[in-house]
């Protein structure tokens, strides 16, 4: 701009642009240094008619390459109220930043886009020059997102500024307005809990008591003071409402200001919009009623007891209200499924997936029905709660009174998932119900997995235990039902749990079964870095290694010598072992007994030391005390077994 400006001057002006641009310099570095008196000086030399004639926008922009496009701009930023005072007493336009060819895509040719305005807002103490601008505006200004300085305020909850706006001839543009995303002010007021919004500009369309009741205990005065002050604020607010409603949606999106406050659970901004005769059954385009939005909570993995008890009561306001408790809602999950985006669900199914029993109970007592199922794989209620281990929920879910006779025992969702399925991380009691609910305990789902499978993955040893104890001739550590997957003693080595593995021997799992022509379970374990687990295992087979075993195992020998030492260690004792001629024949015993009997349940019976049925049942390491056993010993064991 300078340049250009000498190139179109004479000498003389020339000399006044250079005078000037000092002048110029003088006040940003006058600003700077917060010398308000002398920046009032330099001001009043720049705003004299002579400079003006030649340079009409001396005050508006800087003349020289700034970091700040004006001197108002930059007194604001500088937090100077008083200069940005003067300069807008003195002239200066506030929104002379506005290019519109830059902003040539606004929506309305009565809107401008200005940065001074939003930069004052947030600003404490710039209340008077937020009001002077707003005076001399001669559009309705927005930002790059379309929101107005309502949209700010009442996000961030600026009660001083708000008090400005309602006293401004832009207050019915202003509520009206919908920025790029499709939200009115007063939805952005319900989503931030800004009761003050709604106390005022409702007071035309609801009772004067209703604002003036406990729901505002910080507010009464406020209320009554606005309404008495000498302006037209009345005319405004009236206008501003006149096609305002409630209920009004969000642009594209059918939401709410109801939908809004119930999701952020604001049990204040709920009773707010209720009161004011908010539609409780609103739907927007997928269904979701604000009961459905308030319970919708699957970003939050815990929900804290606090919350809980802000969504309870938001819910028992939702419910007395009249809203629908059977309701069912597209849910998307497309931020954690990638072939099924959606699901179809209930309120009740949300609530059991965040685990509140009182939130279930309430429900329940509301008229609920636990036997609706979900769109997506059929699934009851009780089944969220269950996979989510919420077991307070699911007991709650569990009594047979809700449910037609049998139901419970039968239910098998699209996936063919019985109850038992969903239930590996679920304590003692939620399991022993399901058991003495007679559901069924071996049934293979579409994935041929059965809960025996389920929570041998989930590492639940107590839920493995009841299930191998429970029908020992149908579930048992032998059967499995899918040709690409691996059987129970595999599934425990490739959890790293010893314990597991030491369960599932106990109960009769051949240590030597080579699945389907795969390998055996050490190979399992050590392929997925269970060291300690395939050691373990290793070290309960009695029979010697084959050749190509041995080198692979010499191999993993090396390789933990660097990282366990330790391990190391009792492998290679393993390896130089020679087995005896006990352990070889308790090895054949013990394959007949799971050849005849499936299972081990009962052999505590058996006329032998109790450290043989340890040997057989592979729950000690160095079975020293069994080489003591004798032949005869040995003959008779064998003849109890056959």
């Amino acid at each position: 701009m300078y340049f250009s400006l000498k190139s179109e001057m004479d000498h003389e002006d020339q000399e006044t642009i250079e005078r000037v641009i000092h002048q110029q310099r003088q006040l940003s570095k006058l600003i700077d240094e917060r010398q308000t008196e002398n920046c009032k000086k330099v001001i009043d030399e720049l705003a004299n008619p002579q400079v003006l004639t030649l340079f009409p926008n001396v005050l508006d922009c800087y003349l020289y390459p700034h970091q700040q496009s004006s001197p108002l701009l930059h007194a604001i930023t500088k937090g100077q109220p008083e200069i940005s005072l003067y300069l807008l007493k003195c002239g200066c336009d506030p929104h002379s930043d506005v290019n519109q060819s830059r902003y040539g895509s606004l929506k309305s040719s009565e809107t401008k886009m200005s940065k001074s305005l939003f930069r004052v807002v947030e600003k404490s103490g710039f209340e008077r020059v937020f009001k002077k601008i707003l005076e001399k505006s001669d559009k309705l200004i927005v930002d790059k997102n379309g929101d107005t300085v309502l949209h700010v305020i009442v996000k961030k909850k600026l009660c001083s500024m708000f008090e400005i706006v309602i006293k401004s001839r832009w207050l019915p543009k202003m509520i009206k307005h919908v920025n790029n995303q499709g939200f009115l002010p007063m939805h952005i007021a319900a989503g931030s809990n800004f009761a003050q919004f709604f106390q005022i500009f409702y007071q035309s369309l609801s009772p004067l008591e209703v604002l003036q009741s406990n729901l505002y205990p910080d507010g009464q005065e406020n209320v009554s003071s606005y309404m008495n002050e000498n302006y037209d604020l009345k005319i405004y607010i009236q206008e501003a409402c006149s096609t305002l409603s409630i209920n009004t949606q969000v642009l594209g999106k059918k939401i709410t200001a109801l939908h809004l406050a119930a999701s952020e659970r604001t049990l204040q901004m709920v009773q707010i919009l209720l009161k004011l005769g908010a539609d409780v059954n609103a739907v927007d385009e997928a269904g979701k009623t604000p009961l459905v939005e308030c319970l919708d909570q699957r970003g939050d993995k815990n929900i804290s007891p606090s919350s809980a008890s802000d969504l309870l009561q938001v819910c028992k306001v939702l419910l007395q209200a009249g809203a629908n408790v059977n309701v069912k809602s597209n849910i998307r999950y497309s931020e954690r499924r990638s072939m099924a985006n959606d699901d179809i669900l209930t309120p009740l199914h949300l609530a059991a997936g965040i685990g509140s029993r009182d939130i279930v109970e309430l429900l329940l007592n509301n008229g609920a029905n636990p036997s609706q199922l979900s769109g997506d794989i059929g699934k009851i209620p009780l089944q969220f709660a269950l996979e989510q281990g919420h077991n307070e929920a699911a007991l709650a879910l569990l009594s047979c009174d809700l449910y037609p006779s049998g139901f419970l025992a039968s239910h098998l969702d699209y996936a063919f998932n019985s109850l038992l399925h969903y239930a590996d991380k679920c304590s003692a009691e939620v399991i022993g119900k399901l058991v003495n609910l007679s559901c069924p305990l071996d049934r293979p789902n579409v994935n041929h997995l059965r809960p025996l499978d389920k929570a041998i993955s989930s590492r639940n040893t107590h839920f493995v235990e009841v299930l191998l104890n429970t029908q020992p001739r149908i579930v048992n550590v032998h059967l499995y039902q899918d040709p690409a997957a691996y059987p129970p003693l595999h599934l425990a080595a490739s959890s790293g749990n010893v314990k597991l593995c030491q369960i599932i021997l106990s109960y009769g799992a051949d240590i030597y079964a080579r699945p389907y022509g795969k390998h055996r379970a050490y190979r399992k374990a050590f392929k997925f870095n269970r060291f300690e687990t395939g050691i373990f295992l290793c070290e309960q087979m009695s029979r010697p290694f084959s050749i190509s075993e041995k080198e692979e195992l010499l191999m993993q020998e090396n390789t933990l010598r660097v990282v366990r030492p330790d391990l190391a260690k009792r492998l290679k004792h393993r390896l130089d072992e020679v087995p005896t001629l006990v352990l070889s024949c308790l090895d054949v015993i013990r394959s007949e007994v799971i050849k005849n009997h499936l299972s081990f349940k009962g052999i505590e019976t058996l006329p032998v030391p109790e450290a043989v049925v340890k040997a057989l049942r592979y729950q000690n390491i160095d079975c020293l005390e069994t080489e003591q056993m004798t032949t005869v010993q040995i003959q008779a064991l064998s003849t109890s077994i056959y």
